[in-house]
């Protein structure tokens, strides 16, 4: 994923999915802690967070297939529209 040297402050994130486009960020969390995560969020060695997100598509059934996912980060030291991105390869399948 990324090395982080020195102190940082994610100051936004997004996530993607190739042919569907922005999924909602429905909620940001970490383990042990009540209620959401707000910006900034200060990743330190060994914390992790977790964000739970919404396809922009609406289905009437559990979808079978997903495609290629791309997570962003911003940091406080990058400008608007700079930012840090993983790409996360489909599951071969969903079900």
């Amino acid at each position: 994923m990324w090395t982080v040297i020195g102190p940082l402050d994610i100051v936004e994130l997004g996530l993607t999915e190739e042919g569907v486009g922005e999924w909602t960020i429905v909620e940001r969390f970490r383990e042990g802690r009540p209620g959401q995560v707000q910006f900034p969020i200060q990743p330190r060695p060994s914390t992790e967070f977790w964000i739970r997100a919404q396809s922009p598509h609406v289905f009437n059934t559990k979808p079978t297939s997903v495609g290629r996912v791309r997570l962003w980060v911003r940091d406080h030291t990058q400008r608007e529209g700079e930012r840090h991105e993983y790409e996360v390869e489909p599951p071969p399948e969903i079900v």
